[in-house]
């Protein structure tokens, strides 16, 4: 027959390692937070479809625009290359991190895209009224 001092061990036991498996993985000091990450990935999509247009429209482009967007993205947001190569690796292995940086990069991206729209929208329907105005 077990102690009560002995179930009670076993209980603590129990209970540490319940809590130790609920617990969330710290993030290296490396890496870098979820918000930059998603504000990074968001502005250099806009810049790698920004060069793609270029190439579209010039030829004579190599597309080489994103080369410098992506130190200045950096500099802007204090990451260097190597602690983002770390943390697209440290991503990938806490997939669901991930899924939630790209959802927020995909919302951010469509925003972005309707206020393009609404303002090109604006500026198309400012200069039509401004074109069928009749000054004396």
């Amino acid at each position: 027959m077990k102690t009560p001092r002995a179930n009670h061990i076993l209980l603590t036991i129990f209970l540490l390692l319940a809590f130790a498996s609920c617990r969330r993985d710290v993030v290296p000091d490396n890496i870098v937070d979820t918000a930059t990450l998603t504000q990074f990935l968001t502005e250099a999509y806009i810049v790698q479809s920004y060069d793609h247009i270029v190439v579209a429209e010039n030829r004579d482009s190599l597309g080489h625009l994103t080369d410098g967007a992506y130190d200045s993205l950096y500099s802007k947001y204090g990451i260097t290359q190597e602690q983002y190569d770390s943390s697209w690796t440290y991503y990938l292995n806490h997939p669901n991190l991930l899924v939630d940086i790209y959802d927020r990069v995909v919302a951010n991206l469509n925003s972005f895209a309707e206020r393009k729209t609404a303002g090109h929208t604006a500026d198309n329907n400012n200069s039509q009224q401004s074109s069928n105005h009749i000054t004396p």
